[in-house]
């Protein structure tokens, strides 16, 4: 098994709703319910598009990391995230493994504010 911590954000359509239907869309592929930080909004990291609705997510699965990524893939793609929306500063969804089993995978993102007050929620509880 493999403790996983995702980072999920959407700045496009209804955030919310989005965030709960990606969350649901990796269900089948884990190991019990994932343990999710509280949502905050934040401005684009980029500067580019509208605010983001942000969570982290603890999540175990028997997925490799390489095989987390690509359900992660499929499930950005079907709520409706294209390479032309992310173009255009319009994410409907956006998932990324920042840590696996403990290692930073996504330096960059790790160090984000954001992640950082999401993170910080799931190991005080």
């Amino acid at each position: 098994m493999h403790t996983y911590i995702l980072s999920l954000g959407s700045n496009f359509g209804d955030r919310a709703h989005n965030l709960a239907a990606a969350l649901d869309a990796l269900a089948p592929f884990l190991t019990g319910r994932p343990e999710v930080s509280d949502i905050i909004e934040t401005p684009s990291v980029t500067g580019f598009g509208a605010p983001y609705l942000n969570l982290a997510a603890r999540v175990v699965t028997d997925l490799e990391p390489a095989e987390l990524q690509i359900v992660l893939r499929h499930s950005e793609a079907a709520l409706g995230r294209t390479p032309g929306s992310k173009a255009a500063g319009q994410i409907p969804i956006d998932i990324d493994i920042v840590i696996a089993d403990g290692h930073i995978l996504r330096p960059a993102d790790y160090r984000t504010p954001h992640f950082q007050l999401c993170y910080a929620q799931l190991t005080q509880r």
